[in-house]
């Protein structure tokens, strides 16, 4: 194993003493650093691989057809 991990996320957190930390995506850390070893899963090895994250595309790419659905309109009486 590696000496430096990689934070996977941004966020903000506290550290075990309730002291607040900002971890940004793709920052090396030292893999002996007490807020490593009480929040791991914040982390990765260098060497392994990225996770898959899938985005959705927010817009239809030029003449891809979607399909969309809408709640039918209710007449009230």
């Amino acid at each position: 194993m590696s000496n430096h991990v990689v934070a996977i996320a941004t966020c903000t957190t506290a550290d075990q003493n309730g002291v607040r930390v900002r971890l940004t995506e793709g920052v090396v850390w030292d893999a002996k650093d007490p807020f490593v070893i009480y929040r791991p899963d914040l982390f990765r090895h260098l060497d392994e691989p990225r996770s898959s994250r899938t985005v959705e595309q927010a817009t239809a790419a030029p003449g891809e057809q979607r399909k969309t659905s809408r709640p039918r309109k209710t007449t009230e009486s």
